[in-house]
Parts: structure tokens; sequence; C-alpha cells
């Protein structure tokens, strides 16, 4: 079952993250970083999987925190318009 995606934006980075729980008690969590710079759009990834969901949403932070965001918010970001 997956939970609500989570998001923070800037203005030249974005976060988009889940987590699901594709088995009774195995976590999987997973993001995309997206940042913008002179060359064009760099896209990292990664998923883990936990044994709880505790862990998964505080792996998920410690990401969204180094990258300077302090608030994540639910649901999907916004899409620019072109």
């Amino acid at each position: 079952m997956a939970k609500e995606p989570l998001f923070a934006a800037s203005d030249d980075t974005s976060f988009e993250a889940s987590i699901e729980e594709p088995e009774p008690g195995s976590w999987r969590a997973s993001f995309v970083i997206r940042k913008q710079g002179v060359d064009g759009e760099d896209t990292k990834h990664g998923v883990r999987t936990f044994g709880s969901e505790a862990g998964a949403e505080e792996w998920l932070w410690s990401i969204a925190h180094s990258l300077g965001f302090n608030t994540i918010m639910l649901g999907r970001p916004p899409r620019r318009l072109p």
C-alpha cells in the first residue's frame, strides 16, 4: 500500500519521494532529486527498504534536510507552466 507522495521544491531543486509497503513489515522508500544547472537538469534517485515506516521516513527526511529543505509537503509538486 502506497502512502501519499511527498515533495519539496526551491527555485532550482525539487525533491519527490514516496513510501510503500509492498508486503507486511517491509517499507520501501524512494526519491528523485532534480536540480537545474547551467548545463541543464541533473537527476539523482535512490531506493531503500526498511523494516519500519519510521525508518523509511527518517531516511527521506535526512536527504531532504541535506538539500536544505526544512518542510516536506504531501502530494505532488505543482507543475510549472511553460
